[in-house]
């Protein structure tokens, strides 16, 4: 559900991650954690499709330029949101920016591994992290203030 802009491409990509982990299910060592295991299976699932959604789409974007966001104290705050309202926040995102912002803040990724799996140069994958918290500090700010007229 993070890497996709709806219900129809999720469910398509966890029914592509479970076929491949039918298929490739004699490539898992059983040494390792099974969750781990399938967990990659369905992040490079994920990165599969947005690639291909992009090759799609034919669209390039060559960003070098990484700025900073010093606007972080947001999280601070007590601000009452759930699951679904934050979800709703990073699927706002471009592809590339919710890959990024996913693979970075919740899967725990560098920006240079990010880079390659993604097939973008470090510096692209730091500029759409940081546009990326720029937009949901932004939608966050709203969503806190709508509800505090709400009180």
């Amino acid at each position: 559900m993070r890497y996709q802009k709806n219900d129809i491409d999720a469910d398509d990509a966890i029914n592509r991650s479970f076929l491949k982990l039918v298929d490739k299910i004699e490539s898992y060592n059983q040494q390792k954690s099974f969750h781990s295991w399938f967990s990659t299976v369905i992040v490079n699932t994920n990165l599969d499709l947005l690639r291909k959604e992009k090759r799609n789409r034919d669209q390039h974007l060559y960003v070098e330029t990484y700025f900073e966001t010093s606007d972080d104290k947001i999280f601070e705050d007590d601000l009452e949101i759930n699951f679904d309202q934050i979800l709703h926040f990073i699927r706002t995102l471009s592809s590339t920016g919710q890959s990024v912002f996913n693979l970075y803040c919740i899967d725990g990724y560098s920006h240079k591994e990010i880079a390659n799996k993604l097939s973008i140069s470090e510096g692209n994958s730091k500029w759409h992290l940081s546009n990326a918290r720029k937009k949901i500090q932004l939608q966050l700010k709203e969503f806190k203030l709508k509800q505090k007229q709400a009180v």
